[in-house]
């Protein structure tokens, strides 16, 4: 683990990364490379947002950012395992949850929402669930890859990250009991709820920064865009130190 400092200035390191391969990848001429730009760019927002959180004392919705940036890159490497097909499945998805919204609103307005307007968005979610059923081979679709984040995780290479890093960045969001003890402070006999910031914590920072240069590395790969791989061994380097030999000297 870093101090708080040599964390955040690592993640500032990475920010300037992702901007840097983003305007790379957006010189492609291929669906691959616009939609890594904006994947790269939503994980900085996001990377950005957890610095200025954890920095803060906020560290249960640093926590919850970071979840973004981890789900960023499992999807990007997933979809360049096959970009022809899964571009278009993950951006037909939009479509899906849009219908899904617009049902919401017609129920909310008591079903006097244009029925002619429905009837177009719902042919245009019919058609987007098609092709991801089509893609997927499975009939009934979870999301828009037809399986489950830990699925994909599992099939490129990230399960590690699903299940602790993820896992814990759900924790710190949804509604149960490890959420709520970020609102806690004191001795396990003897805590006390918490209100307001808690003391600036560097985990939340140095979990983001991993699925950040996880999901650069996969851009990299992906566009293929090789000389900016010096640069990520750099930040590599200094985010995971080499672990020392018996043999080495402290």
């Amino acid at each position: 683990m870093h101090s708080i400092e040599k964390a955040t200035a690592i993640a500032r390191d990475l920010l300037d990364l992702a901007e840097e391969m983003a305007d790379r990848t957006m010189k492609r001429a291929d669906d691959i490379g616009g939609l890594t730009a904006m994947f790269l760019a939503r994980a900085h927002q996001a990377l950005d947002s957890v610095i200025l959180l954890a920095n803060r004392g906020s560290i249960a919705d640093a926590m919850a950012v970071a979840r973004t940036i981890i789900e960023l890159d499992i999807d990007h490497a997933y979809i360049s395992q096959e970009p022809v097909t899964r571009v278009v499945m993950f951006s037909a998805y939009e479509l899906v949850a849009g219908y899904k919204i617009a049902v919401a609103i017609d129920d909310l307005h008591g079903g006097t929402i244009d029925r002619e307007l429905m009837a177009l968005v719902k042919e245009r979610r019919d058609d987007a669930l098609t092709a991801i059923v089509e893609a997927s081979g499975n009939e009934k679709p979870r999301d828009w890859a037809g399986n489950n984040i830990s699925e994909r995780a599992t099939a490129v290479g990230r399960a590690n990250a699903y299940r602790l890093a993820y896992r814990d960045m759900c924790g710190a969001s949804h509604s149960g009991m490890a959420t709520l003890r970020y609102a806690m402070v004191g001795s396990d006999d003897a805590p006390r709820v918490h209100f307001g910031l808690m003391t600036p914590n560097e985990k939340p920072i140095e979990l983001a920064s991993m699925g950040m240069l996880s999901l650069i590395a996969s851009a990299s790969v992906a566009c293929a865009i090789d000389d900016l791989d010096g640069a990520i061994k750099t930040v590599q380097d200094a985010l995971i130190p080499a672990k020392k030999s018996d043999e080495e000297p402290a």
